[in-house]
């Protein structure tokens, strides 16, 4: 039996393909895929949080929250007793499936080293699964996700570009190569024209072994992304739905997502042709070391789709048509105030 660990990173599918998980929980069981429920009902982050480094913080570990020394170590083997209770409950025939982004950002040293010793009492076999995407797509997908979550500053381009941190995928793969094996790490490239059947979600079953895919749900996109006026609107209301914001104007902006989200068929975010490629270049490096090392490709066969051609496009929005986003808001979620859930 093999556990497969999905690390993401994050812009790669990722909700996707926890949604596609959680739908499927049952008819995956019955092929010999099991999905953790108790932890968690879709993003097993808790699994990475268990194993951070004692000082650091996230989502889960705020400092209103875990960052006392007695309630992490409480949290800690509470998580640890829900975890081996159902680990216990699965067939030792079966594999298991556990997926969350936030293991990407396991950085630090021998934080996946006790992810690893938290995982051996299980007796499976590991394989680490993770997905590499462009990293001019991985700026914009990022800058984007930053704007529905309260980011109001502007799209900044031209020299000096530079991906998030988890773009750097020697860095992000070396920790775990480091402490499975390089010969655990299943990696798929984010480009349709790489994927089994041009699909994500048949390219993850891949993966994982899975090639019985008759009569499972086919997952909706999850998070799909903003076009340019979208976002410029997003951004225009940020003052009242600021980044750091309590969690009934958190929620409010969830909502107002949502529905820009149903919205959102414009012409989407980009950068310029040569800015993308010279962004892929800062990267060249590492890529083809990724490439080299994990795929057995020639260092510049990583990616093979080119960034299409055009100038950047940045958030923009008229005055109409934010009049006529304002009004499609309100006749679907009403006034409200701002932190109205």
């Amino acid at each position: 039996m093999t556990l497969y660990l999905h690390i993401g990173p994050s812009k790669t599918g990722t909700s996707t393909l926890q949604e596609f998980l959680k739908s499927n929980r049952a008819a995956l069981a019955a092929r010999g895929y099991r999905t953790p429920a108790l932890i968690s009902a879709r993003n097993h982050h808790a699994v990475a949080d268990m194993v951070l480094d004692p000082q650091a913080e996230n989502d889960v570990r705020r400092p209103d929250r875990l960052r006392a020394t007695e309630r992490l170590v409480a949290w800690q083997a509470q998580f640890q007793a829900a975890f081996r209770a159902e680990a216990e409950t699965w067939p030792q025939e079966d594999n298991v499936v556990m997926s969350s982004e936030h293991m990407a950002k396991l950085t630090r040293p021998g934080e996946v080293a006790r992810l690893r010793d938290l995982l051996a009492p299980l007796g499976h076999e590991i394989r680490i699964v993770a997905y590499l995407r462009p990293q001019d797509q991985m700026f914009v997908s990022s800058y984007s996700e930053r704007v529905k979550g309260g980011l109001r500053a502007p799209l900044v381009a031209g020299p000096g570009l530079a991906g998030p941190a988890y773009a750097n995928y020697k860095a992000v793969l070396a920790p775990w190569a480091a402490a499975f094996g390089k010969d655990a790490l299943r990696l798929g490239i984010f480009e349709r024209s790489q994927m089994r059947d041009n699909d994500l979600i048949s390219d993850f079953c891949r993966l994982i072994g899975l090639d019985d895919l008759a009569g499972l749900e086919v997952a909706p996109l999850q998070n799909p992304a903003l076009d340019i006026h979208t976002l410029a609107f997003m951004q225009a209301l940020g003052a009242h739905f600021p980044k750091q914001a309590g969690k009934r104007i958190k929620a409010r902006r969830k909502q107002i997502t949502t529905v820009l989200e149903t919205l959102s068929g414009g012409p989407k975010l980009r950068l310029s042709q040569a800015e993308a490629l010279q962004l892929r270049a800062q990267y060249a490096q590492v890529n083809g070391f990724v490439a080299r090392e994990y795929l057995g490709r020639a260092e510049d066969d990583l990616f093979r789709t080119p960034p299409p051609e055009g100038e950047t496009l940045a958030p923009q929005v008229s005055p109409d048509q934010a009049l006529d986003l304002a009004a499609d808001l309100l006749l679907r979620l009403g006034p409200g105030r701002p932190g109205a859930a």
